[in-house]
């Protein structure tokens, strides 16, 4: 959805102005396609119309190690950011 996008657009804008290095829709050999991977081991998903289990179903097959971090409102971004 256009909102999705436009989220994921603004999470990466923040990304870049903070001099974070990241990739859009990478795709791992384990399977699935996060929304953003970050240069420090963490993947950021956009969860607007998922629900909690297909969440689980989509994140079970990434990588072991990588922090994964649920962006649905954007609070839960600003949170985020005050982490970085």
């Amino acid at each position: 959805s256009l909102k999705h996008e436009m989220t994921k657009a603004k999470i990466c804008y923040l990304l870049t102005q903070m001099n974070v290095y990241f990739l859009t829709e990478a795709i791992f050999s384990t399977g699935g396609r996060a929304d953003i991977l970050t240069e420090r081991g963490e993947i950021i998903e956009v969860l607007h119309s998922e629900d909690e289990k297909k969440f689980d179903e989509k994140v079970s097959v990434y990588p072991e190690g990588l922090n994964i971090i649920k962006v649905k409102t954007p609070e839960d971004l600003d949170e985020y950011l005050m982490e970085v």
